[in-house]
């Protein structure tokens, strides 16, 4: 299964560095998985070829909000996230209660750089 990507999701999710990220208010995978939802990282690479995220949001942490595992939707709730400006690649990984891992979503975003602070 190819991972879906969204231009509106990618415009969506920029946002200025140092400042808090807006994060995404709700995520459905539809249909549902006939398993429910157990898990949910959202991981954050500079480069799409390293072997290890620079930055991961997991629900088992609470950086991630399951709001309904039996519909798989949840939420990444607005937070600061430790990214250097530029442009990052990120993917949504789920585990189902059945131990399925499935890659959903995929995207870039670009962390701008804050002009207000002094480097």
């Amino acid at each position: 299964m190819i991972p879906v990507t969204s231009d509106d999701l990618i415009e969506l999710l920029a946002f200025v560095a140092n400042v808090t990220w807006t994060g995404i208010a709700s995520i459905t995978i539809s249909p549902a998985p006939s398993s429910t939802l157990a898990n949910v990282v959202m991981a954050f690479k500079n480069d799409p070829t390293a072997t290890e995220p620079t930055l991961e949001l997991k629900s088992a942490n609470a950086q991630i909000t399951i709001n309904s595992a039996a519909n798989w939707t949840f939420t990444v709730p607005p937070q600061q996230l430790a990214l250097d400006p530029g442009t990052w690649y990120w993917q949504i990984q789920t585990t189902s209660t059945a131990g399925t891992v499935q890659t959903y979503l995929q995207g870039t975003m670009e962390v701008l750089t804050d002009y207000t602070q002094t480097l």
